[in-house]
């Protein structure tokens, strides 16, 4: 009798073995998985930090970036209208020269 308890409970130990071996496995590693949960945190924090203190620099940055580009614009568009409005007083000046002459020709 003492032999088949005996054997009973190595067929009944083992799993319970096998099951505690792998609970402590999952254990490890999830605390290994905790770990570099943990450091990737700080290392996303610290790139954020790191961003925010550079924030204002990049944001004046852009701001003279923009400036910049609305003064070559306005500048682009001031010669844009001089050149138009000296491109229509020739075409005026022209227009009156030829009204001129087709005037003087019709006079005689």
């Amino acid at each position: 009798m003492d032999d088949e308890i005996y054997k009973v409970s190595e067929k009944v130990a083992k799993p319970i073995d096998n099951l505690k071996m792998l609970s402590t496995r999952l254990t490890e590693q999830f605390k290994k998985h905790l770990i570099n949960h943990e450091n990737i945190k700080k290392d996303i924090y610290k790139r954020f930090d790191f961003l925010e203190k550079h924030m204002p620099v990049y944001r004046s940055e852009l701001y003279k970036l923009i400036e910049k580009s609305e003064g070559r614009l306005l500048i682009k568009m001031k010669e844009l209208k001089e050149n138009l409005d000296n491109n229509l007083m020739s075409n005026f000046k022209v227009f009156d020269d030829r009204m001129d002459q087709f005037s003087e020709l019709v006079d005689k």
